[in-house]
C-alpha cells in the first residue's frame, strides 16, 4: 500500500544505486574509472548527510571547505549550497536526503545538537555499513529496502549524537562568506547585484567572479535558487502562494509564478497540495 501511495523511483547500475520516495532519498555512487567526479552546486529544503567511503574530495558546504578523505561524514542542513568535487582516482559515497518527518520524534530531537563533520573510520558501527549493509540494497525488495535505509539513517544520526565532530574546515572568502549571511538573512529583499556590491565595497564583477570561483554559479543563478527553495519551504509549511511571492521579495505575482514553474516544472500550489 505504501508504495502505492507514495511516487518511487529506483535506478540499478554499476556504479548506483538510487531510490526517491517522495522528500526521502538514498545513493550510494562508486567510481572506479579514475576520472575526477563532480555534482552541480545546489541547495535543496532536506537534510543531507554524506559518508564517502572511497576516494579524495573538495567540498563546499555554505561558507566552508571541507578536504575529505574516506570514512568522513558530512551533515548539510537544509537549504545550504553545496557542491562535491573528486579528485583523480576512484570515489565512492552514499549520501541520505531527508526531512525531519523522515524519522522518529526521539531521533529528531537529537538533529539539532549534532555537528557538521564527522571522521568515522575508526567507528565499527560505520565500517559495517559499508562493508555488510550496502550489498544486501542490490537484493533486497523495494518496500524492505525502503524500511532498512530509514533504519539506517537512525541509527547514524544517533551514533554522530554521541560521537565527537571534528573541526577541519576552511573559510572561504571572507567577504563572500559575508555576502552569503546577508543574503541568507534577507531573502524577502530585492538583492539586486549593485545593491549588493556598495554595500560591501567591492565591484559587481568581483562578486559574480568569487560566486563562480567557489560555486561554479553566478550570483543570479545563486540568488534564484535560494529564493525558489525558500519559497518551496514557506509553501510546504502551509503559507499561501501569494503570500509566499511577498516573502519571497517579488513584486509581482505573475513573476512568482513564472520563476516557480520554471525552476520546479510545477505552479506553487502543486507543492501546497502535497505538502509533506
Amino acid at each position: 500500500v505504501f508504495l502505492l501511495v507514495f511516487f518511487t523511483f529506483l535506478r540499478y547500475t554499476n556504479s548506483m544505486i538510487h531510490f526517491i520516495v517522495k522528500n526521502f532519498e538514498f545513493a550510494h555512487t562508486k567510481n572506479d574509472s579514475g576520472e575526477s567526479y563532480y555534482c552541480a552546486t545546489h541547495c535543496h529544503n532536506t537534510y543531507e548527510i554524506y559518508l564517502l567511503l572511497k576516494g579524495n574530495v573538495d567540498y563546499i558546504v555554505g561558507n566552508s571547505r571541507y578536504s575529505l578523505r574516506p570514512f568522513d561524514l558530512l551533515v548539510i542542513p537544509p537549504s545550504v549550497f553545496h557542491c562535491p568535487r573528486s579528485q583523480h582516482g576512484e570515489y565512492e559515497r552514499v549520501i541520505f536526503n531527508f526531512k525531519k518527518t523522515d524519522v522518529n520524534s526521539n531521533v529528531q530531537a537529537l538533529l539539532k545538537n549534532i555537528g557538521d563533520h564527522y571522521y568515522l573510520r575508526n567507528n565499527v558501527f560505520i565500517r559495517s555499513l559499508a562493508l555488510d549493509f550496502l550489498p544486501l540494497t542490490t537484493t533486497a525488495e523495494t518496500e524492505l529496502k525502503l524500511r532498512m535505509v530509514k533504519d539506517l539513517l537512525e541509527l547514524i544520526i544517533i551514533q554522530l549524537s554521541v560521537t565527537q565532530p571534528i573541526a577541519e574546515q576552511e573559510i572561504i572568502n571572507p567577504t563572500l562568506s559575508a555576502i552569503i549571511q546577508y543574503i541568507d538573512e534577507n531573502l524577502d529583499k530585492k538583492l539586486h547585484l549593485e545593491s549588493i556590491s556598495k554595500m560591501f565595497f567591492v565591484s559587481p564583477s568581483w562578486i559574480n567572479y568569487a560566486f563562480k570561483k567557489y560555486y561554479y554559479i553566478s550570483y543570479s543563478q545563486y540568488i534564484k535558487t535560494k529564493k525558489m527553495a525558500y519559497a518551496q519551504s514557506l509553501l510546504q509549511a502551509g503559507e499561501s502562494p501569494k503570500t509566499t511571492a511577498v516573502m519571497s521579495g517579488f513584486d509581482f505575482y505573475t513573476t512568482f509564478l513564472r520563476q516557480y514553474k520554471e525552476f520546479f516544472g510545477h505552479l506553487p500550489s502543486g507543492d501546497v497540495l502535497n505538502n509533506s
